[in-house]
This record gives structure tokens, C-alpha cells and sequence, in this order.
């Protein structure tokens, strides 16, 4: 998904502005949360033995139908995005955040990868998606599992089998599984070997590029000085114009 324009910066992404959009739909969803579970407790504590077995079954299914909606209800709060550690307001990177992780969290819902956790066990994601307490951190690969797991630790790195990643990926069309295709790093190097084949001579300043690829990619100032001279000609070492973007 989003093969030319995912740049890593996503899984750190929150909607603009203030997130009031999601904490709307947070309040709403544990509103209709509370109604379902009161309604529930309501049907438990009546007396049906006095009653039709007809009026029974109605009640019965009621109950059922209830039930399922709470963990209906459950498992799309447990399925919000987390934005305890996102930093970057962004509409674009949000939004193809909240796609991926959406398309992830079906895949570990109808098996088509299974989370393994640091004891090497499988995650029980049906049966732990259904708590509101089940947390899935996606930029720190890492899930929390809800107090009554079957597991002393509550919070585990999450792995996932390369193979069956390469496989469920494979729906989105393209070599979406090559991580080292469509890294950040990857991008900015493309990116600066198309500005040296555009340009022949430095147009602008060392910094001006370095900016360029910090800002574009989401790369460490670092990881940027250290691209530079991997893919300038020796030409370009020597100091050249202004940065454009200082000109007033």
C-alpha cells in the first residue's frame, strides 16, 4: 500500500490540529458501549421462569445479539489509532496510517499473519481484540495484552513471519514487501542521484540538499551527511550557491 509515497513518518502521525475527530468517535463508540453492556446486565438480572417460553426466546436473543454488538464495540475501540506517541500533524500521512493499520489489524483477525509474541507464542487476537484494554502500538511493534491473558508480562514485541508478510502483502500489488525498496534512506538517495542527473553542476549549496532529504524523507540529519558524499560526484564537494530558500 502506498508504495511511492509511504516514507515512515506515518506510524508517528496524528490528524491536524486538535484530534477531535477521534476522540469523538472514542466517546461515541463507549457510549454505545455502556448502553449495550447496561442493557445486558438488565436482561441478566430478570426472573424468566414465569414467563412464555416465547417471551423467554425473545429475551434470550436479545441477549445474544447484545453480546455480540459489545464486542463488536470492543474490538473497534481497541482497533483506534494510538496517538500517545504520535508527533507529526499530518492529514495525508494519518490518513494512509489509518489504512495500513486497518488492513493489518484484519489480517491478524482472520489469520492471514499471526503475531508471535517474545515467549514465541502466538497472540490470541480474536479472543484479546474483543478487550479495550488489548493496546497495538505499531510504530514500536509492540502489543499490550488485556489483565486476564493467559500470560504473566502484559506487554510483548510483536513479530511477524517475513514469509507470511510477503504473501498477504502480495494483494496490494507491487513488491510491497521490500522494506529496503521503500525505506526513507532508499528514497533519499534516489532522490539525490536524480537532482545530480538533472543538474550536472551543484546548483545549490550542501545544505540546501541535506535540508531537502531531512525534511522530504523523515531522515536523520546524520543519516543524510552520510548519503551526500556516497552519491555526489567529487565535483560537488566544493562549496556552491546560495540555498534558495534563505533568499528574500
Amino acid at each position: 500500500m502506498f508504495p511511492e509515497d509511504w516514507t515512515g513518518r506515518e506510524i508517528w502521525s496524528r490528524p491536524v490540529g486538535d484530534p477531535s475527530s477521534l476522540i469523538r468517535e472514542r466517546e461515541d463508540l463507549s457510549t454505545k458501549l455502556g448502553i449495550a453492556i447496561r442493557r445486558n446486565a438488565e436482561i441478566d438480572a430478570l426472573d424468566l421462569s414465569d414467563l412464555a417460553q416465547s417471551t423467554q426466546t425473545e429475551f434470550q436473543s436479545e441477549w445474544h445479539a447484545t453480546y455480540t454488538k459489545i464486542n463488536e464495540l470492543k474490538g473497534k475501540l481497541a482497533k483506534l489509532p494510538n496517538l500517545s506517541d504520535a508527533h507529526i500533524s499530518d492529514h495525508v500521512l494519518f490518513t494512509h496510517r489509518r489504512e495500513v493499520e486497518g488492513e493489518l489489524w484484519e489480517a491478524f483477525s482472520i489469520n492471514s499473519m499471526s503475531v508471535v509474541l517474545k515467549n514465541g507464542n502466538g497472540a490470541n487476537w480474536n479472543a484479546w481484540s474483543k478487550q479495550t484494554s488489548f493496546k497495538v502500538y505499531y510504530c514500536l511493534s509492540m502489543i499490550k495484552m488485556p489483565p486476564q491473558s493467559e500470560y504473566q508480562f502484559r506487554r510483548s514485541p510483536a513479530f511477524v513471519s517475513i514469509k507470511e508478510f510477503g504473501l498477504w502483502s502480495k494483494r496490494f500489488g507491487g513488491d510491497i514487501h521490500d522494506g529496503e525498496k521503500y525505506s526513507p534512506e532508499h528514497k533519499a538517495r534516489l532522490w539525490l542521484k536524480k537532482k545530480v542527473g538533472e543538474h550536472g553542476t551543484k546548483p545549490y549549496a550542501k545544505p540546501f540538499f541535506i535540508d531537502e532529504m531531512i525534511s522530504e524523507f523523515g531522515i536523520s540529519k546524520r543519516l543524510a551527511e552520510r548519503i551526500w558524499p556516497e552519491v555526489v560526484p567529487d565535483s560537488w564537494s566544493t562549496p556552491g550557491p546560495p540555498n534558495p530558500n534563505n533568499k528574500k
